[in-house]
């Protein structure tokens, strides 16, 4: 079972260091930049080894670890919404980072929504410009006036094909 070197032998997480997250807060860029890298150093391993845990390839932990800490730790809000008195820290990543996760499932399951019958085919799709009657109206009045006029041309299309089936085109022209 091969096991990263990453992150040093730790598996544990490891005790809180509250001075270390408020201290990746700090305003001063290179105190902050110090912090975070103790941070990420500290839960890279801990993470990691409870993503497989989780049942996450090797590969497959390393890359969602990697990717947990660029885009949940250190590009998203969760050092801002650590507190102490709110909790344990350890407590706020573990749920970020099953947050994370699930938000990872749904985008890499998520599949387009035909309908069964399969795609209704658009004509009006290849129109280059407006129709004149819609071209100075508000986008509100646009809708409405074109599904009007969408209504009363397939009520018509069906009446002129009832008289046909009926034999009364004469009643129809």
């Amino acid at each position: 079972d091969p096991v990263t070197q990453l992150g040093g032998p730790g598996g544990a997480f490891p005790p809180t260091l509250w001075t270390v997250i408020l201290g990746a807060r700090n305003a001063d860029e290179k105190e902050s930049q110090a912090n975070l890298e103790k941070l990420c150093r500290y839960y890279w391993k801990p993470v990691y080894c409870y993503l497989r845990r989780r049942g996450f390839d090797n590969d497959q932990a390393k890359d969602l670890t990697q990717s947990f800490f660029q885009e949940v730790v250190l590009g998203g809000q969760l050092l801002r919404s650590a507190d102490p008195a709110k909790g344990r820290f350890r407590t706020l990543l573990l749920t970020a980072l099953d947050r994370y996760l699930a938000s990872e499932y749904r985008k890499r399951t998520a599949q387009k929504r035909l309908p069964r019958d399969g795609l209704v085919p658009l004509e009006w799709a290849q129109m280059a410009e407006l129709p004149a009657a819609v071209q100075n109206l508000t986008c509100e009045d646009s809708f409405h006036y074109t599904w009007v006029t969408e209504l009363l041309d397939t009520l018509l299309a069906e009446v002129e094909e009832e008289c046909v089936y009926r034999g009364m085109e004469l009643h129809w022209r």
